[in-house]
């Protein structure tokens, strides 16, 4: 599967927590890059009712930027598409 392919498909809520565990990001972490409350990102990860498409899209638009493609059907997962990117947890 190539980036564009990867890119197109849907961001899932275990996608969003492994993404997140490989970056050793709290959800705080995750919510103050994404510019959304923890509240929101903890629903999002917990797969509740009432998360919001807008909601997926800032998430992975923060994954994506940190070099991350995600995949579904025959190679579900994620995986980071640039090995020198280093992310660390943002203090603060």
């Amino acid at each position: 599967m190539d980036h564009e392919q990867a890119n197109s498909v849907e961001m899932h809520a275990r996608h969003c927590r492994a993404a997140r565990a490989l970056l050793n990001w709290t959800i705080a972490d995750l919510a103050k890059r994404s510019g959304l409350s923890a509240d929101t990102v903890h629903r999002f990860e917990s797969e509740k009712p009432g998360s919001r498409e807008s909601t997926r899209r800032l998430i992975r638009q923060v994954f994506e930027r940190e070099g991350f493609e995600f995949y579904n059907g025959q190679e579900p997962g994620v995986r980071i598409r640039r090995s020198n990117k280093k992310a660390t947890p943002q203090s603060g």
